[in-house]
């Protein structure tokens, strides 16, 4: 919904600032470079904040919590919004810091989102682990569990994606080490195999 909004308020920002209709790429990019609509861009990036920073209020820690918790998806946005609000200076530098992440990934031809991203996943992960209380001693933690929902409808890497899931689910629940090392090193061969 956010990102339907979000399509509609550029497609409002280009009919203000440009009433002869769409410009065509190449005059884009060239007023762009030679700084001819500096007005169009301030607004252009101001609107983008603003949504960016919707989008990251609300799923800072959202997606972690639905994961680990099996939360809808309601009340971990709303877990996720009341975390940054409470956390506000740390929470703006990890914002800036996926930005700056991101920056570096497309400058590089897109190939540094390969390392780029898998940081910023994870460091979400230990965020989450952060600013959410843990849950109660007596509460399980969330299993996804394989279901036909989630095939792709091509056997082979349904085959694997499964077997994913049975590996994931032997991992061990308490913080033992040697069990650990060995569940990750199975886990990672796998994923080797898999991709």
């Amino acid at each position: 919904m956010l990102y339907l909004l979000w399509a509609r308020a550029s497609l409002v920002m280009f009919a203000l600032f440009y009433q002869g209709g769409m410009p065509s790429m190449e005059g884009f990019m060239a007023q762009i470079l030679k700084f001819d609509n500096i007005e169009f861009m301030v607004a252009y990036m101001l609107v983008g904040a603003i949504f960016a920073g919707l989008v990251f209020a609300f799923s800072a820690v959202s997606i972690p919590m639905m994961l680990d918790r099996n939360q809808d998806t309601v009340t971990a946005m709303l877990a996720s919004f009341l975390a940054l609000v409470r956390n506000l200076p740390m929470m703006l530098i990890w914002a800036a810091l996926i930005v700056l992440l991101t920056a570096i990934g497309i400058a590089t031809a897109f190939v540094g989102l390969i390392v780029t991203m898998p940081l910023v996943g994870h460091a979400t992960w230990h965020a989450y682990r952060a600013l959410i209380e843990p849950r109660e001693s007596g509460e399980k933690p969330a299993r996804t569990n394989w279901s036909r929902a989630i095939e792709t409808g091509l056997s082979e890497i349904d085959d694997q994606h499964r077997r994913l899931f049975e590996l994931a689910a032997t991992f061990p629940r308490r913080r033992r080490p040697d069990s650990r090392d060995r569940a990750l090193a199975t886990l990672a061969d796998y994923a080797n195999t898999h991709l």
